[in-house]
């Protein structure tokens, strides 16, 4: 099947107009809730269209997070086929001062569920200015969205502190032959998937069943080649599950001439499942290497897949050495039911025998620890075993780990709290001695303190004075979590953050002293008093913790509670460190400058950075430390989960900024229980029916994206000591590095490359 040779020209497709005023009755909005109100604007007299005009009142008079327009059930009554087309497109202009940001999202769903079916993202648009806004049709990616069936399209607007006009042009979706489209990436894949099955089929002894399975792809390149002119019209996503079925019947099928079981290697990256098949990129596993520095871990994993019988392994990992064989440890990926597929992300300790039905298969994870095992310098020869009970048959995997001669920075150098609020899960609940320990294992140094461990609220006396504070909960916490801090090996510095979110209710209870009248300041100043004794008396400088005062707060939310808070904390106990994650860009100069003054440091959103790079020179006017965050939902076994943690290091060395993360998310649900409420965030959990704390694979890719941003510090340190030409070389190196691993974020081997490269520079500058 010939590739396709002519460019396509292929007309816009209209989605929305706003020619007609019966489309108002039919768009869903909140102004029910009176967030906002749309109406036509006149034709213009340049192009004789009409635009859809959203008028968003102050925040104060709606009270709404989000207020937003959508095109629903009502609106979109056929779904949309975009699979033809290379992104959505509209032009917005904003009758306002400032930068506004506009979120554009899409849904197979006729409705939003909560915001976990949306994808999108979020636009910037300068006031008094027309901006066009695209949305990639390659983004949907939710296993709920599928391109050719859309039946949801929503524009979110800022909820801001004054009167805002919007004015949005059609809609529509384009093509462009230099991007394509999803039809054609469908159609490629299978091409690809045609010649390798074609290729397989003539080297191995399931030949046929591979050419059956060829045909089945041809029938999909075929249908897709065709939808190519008249659409897709619903039938991408049942044509993308079977070109993915066959892929597994491949993998299954290449099983079939192997005894027992077979033991291969395929991307860390992607979602594994039970019935999980050596894919067309996978390799047998027959040798083993891991290089690593001293005072890090690092993870190796491997499939081990039963061969049309039950297989009960025995796998094992030998060392000659007892030092070796204390810094290695096997793990098992073990799986969990969310919707409508099964997930295996969460590891724990190997059980032995494993038992792996007939045509499934089990991740394996083989950890390698210079950080807490006090293995030295040098290579370490070891042997992986892995023994069939019930038939006998034994693979010996050889490998070796080389321990480098250098050490990578403390990881308190890296402002880095992912993982301890522990309030909001089993860990803390059960688990919270080994949770601390689990937590500095892995270089995370920031306990996150909830708000319902404060001491909210208080009880006043007739005059408006405390009367009562009871700070034990605060106390327990602390104290439980700094004994098992010190008790864990390693002398990283433990900060506190503690929110104090919604304190302008929750400080006077029932009383009517209001924030921000004098009376509340004066209650807050006391409160503030009484709470700075309180952790001194547990030991606490300073300058180990801080106060969040809110989270992601919108530009109304800043001007009316936050600026004004932090400040007030500021007159009345200047030395309290405040931290604030907004990715909203404040218009208003003198509020800017308010806002620098009163915070200490500054957490935007990482992806609102890469989006919106106002924001980031916005933060950097501040000259405050600069730290990032990540809050998108990355289930789904298309996600990019090298992209979203393993790259974080490098993004923000590429923007310049110190702290590679904060909020990655915290142990929550339960992903064995009706209660798996944002399981896909956390990165730890409890053991399903143990008292073990279980790490994520994803929290192994945030770790060692952490320990990419250590290397770096590393470089620097070992050329700043070499002096200023080794200075220079080391940041052209690492501009190299940069440049080469953001340009494809589809290449996980990448970020390992120029590990590799950055430690043989390192060892180079630090020889005698």
């Amino acid at each position: 099947m010939a590739a396709l040779s002519k460019p396509v020209l292929r007309a816009p497709l209209m989605i929305a107009d706003f020619e007609n005023p019966e489309v108002l009755t039919r768009l869903v909005g909140m102004h029910t809730k009176k967030s906002v109100s749309l109406s036509l604007t006149e034709k213009n007299i340049v192009t004789g269209k009409r635009a859809l005009e959203v008028r968003v009142p102050p925040f104060s008079f709606h009270q709404d997070r989000w207020p937003y327009v959508a095109l629903g059930k009502d609106y979109i009554t056929s779904p949309i086929d975009l699979s033809l087309y290379s992104r959505i497109r509209l032009t917005a202009y904003v009758d306002g001062k400032g930068l506004f940001p506009v979120q554009f999202v899409i849904s197979s769903l006729p409705y939003n569920d909560g915001g976990r079916n949306l994808e999108g993202e979020v636009f910037h648009i300068p006031g008094q200015t027309s901006m066009v806004c695209e949305l990639p049709t390659s983004l949907f990616q939710n296993p709920e969205n599928e391109p050719s069936t859309i039946r949801f399209l929503s524009i979110v607007f800022p909820a801001i502190e004054r009167e805002v006009v919007y004015r949005i042009d059609r809609i529509e979706a384009v093509y462009d032959p230099g991007s394509g489209c999803p039809a054609e990436a469908l159609l490629n894949e299978a091409k690809a998937g045609i010649q390798r099955l074609n290729e397989l089929a003539g080297n191995a002894s399931p030949g046929n069943e591979l050419a059956g399975l060829s045909k089945q792809l041809e029938a999909v390149a075929s249908a897709t080649e065709a939808g190519l002119t008249t659409g897709l019209q619903g039938e991408y996503g049942k044509l993308k599950r079977t070109l993915n079925s066959v892929i597994q019947q491949a993998g299954s099928a290449l099983l079939s001439g192997k005894e027992a079981f077979y033991v291969w290697r395929g991307s860390p990256y992607r979602y594994t499942r039970p019935k999980e098949y050596p894919g067309f990129e996978s390799s047998g596993f027959e040798r083993f290497e891991m290089q690593m520095a001293q005072d890090e871990f690092r993870t190796l994993p491997f499939t081990v897949s039963s061969c049309g019988q039950d297989v009960e392994l025995e796998v094992a990992i030998e060392a000659d050495t007892g030092p070796a064989k204390n810094a290695l440890l096997l793990r098992q990926t073990v799986y969990y039911r969310y919707g409508e597929d099964d997930y295996g992300d969460f590891l724990a300790p190997l059980e032995s025998p494993l038992l792996i039905r007939a045509g499934e298969s089990r991740q394996l994870w083989l950890r390698f620890d210079a950080r807490w095992s006090g293995i030295g310098p040098g290579d370490h020869a070891c042997r992986l075993n892995v023994r069939d009970v019930r038939s006998g048959v034994t693979k010996v995997i050889p490998g070796q780990f080389t321990v480098w001669d250098f050490a990578l920075p403390s990881y308190d150098r890296v402002p880095n709290n992912a993982y301890a609020i522990y309030t909001r899960g089993e860990v803390g609940a059960k688990l919270p001695v080994e949770g601390t320990r689990h937590m500095k294992m892995y270089g995370l140094n920031t306990v996150y303190v909830d708000p319902n461990e404060l001491p909210f609220p208080v009880v006043l006396d007739a005059k408006g004075a405390i009367a009562t504070f009871d700070a034990s909960r605060l106390q327990r916490r602390v104290g439980l979590v700094q004994k098992a801090w010190q008790d864990a090996p390693g002398n990283e510095h433990l900060t506190w953050a503690f929110a104090v979110s919604g304190i302008a209710e929750k400080l006077t209870g029932d009383s009517d002293i209001r924030f921000p009248e004098e009376r509340w300041e004066q209650v807050l100043s006391d409160w503030l008093r009484r709470l700075r004794d309180v952790i001194t008396d547990l030991g606490l400088q300073d300058d180990d913790w801080y106060m969040v005062l809110a989270d992601e707060s919108s530009e109304a939310a800043l001007v009316s509670v936050e600026i004004p808070l932090a400040e007030m904390i500021k007159r009345v106990a200047p030395a309290i460190k405040l931290s604030c994650n907004t990715s909203t860009v404040i218009s208003d100069t003198l509020l800017s400058i308010r806002f620098f003054r009163a915070f200490d440091y500054l957490e935007p959103n990482l992806d609102a950075i890469e989006t919106n790079p106002y924001l980031l020179d916005w933060v950097k006017m501040s000259r405050k430390p600069i730290r990032t965050y990540r809050c998108k939902a990355v289930l789904g076994r298309s996600k990019n989960l090298y992209d979203y943690y393993r790259v974080w290091g490098w993004r923000n060395h590429q923007h310049g900024i110190k702290g590679t993360g904060v909020w990655a998310y915290s142990e929550v649900g339960n992903p064995w229980s009706k209660n798996q409420r944002c399981v896909h965030y956390a990165l730890t959990c409890k053991h399903k029916s143990l008292d073990q704390v279980l790490h994520s694979r994803r929290y192994e890719f945030y770790r060692e994206g952490v320990d990419d941003f250590r290397y770096i510090l590393a470089l620097k340190d070992a050329a700043a000591e070499a002096g200023p030409e080794a200075i220079n070389q080391a940041e052209a190196l690492l501009q190299e590095a940069t440049a080469d691993i953001l340009a494809d974020l589809n290449d996980t081997a990448r970020c390992e490359k120029w590990r590799l490269r950055i430690a043989k520079e390192i060892r180079r500058l630090r020889k005698p």
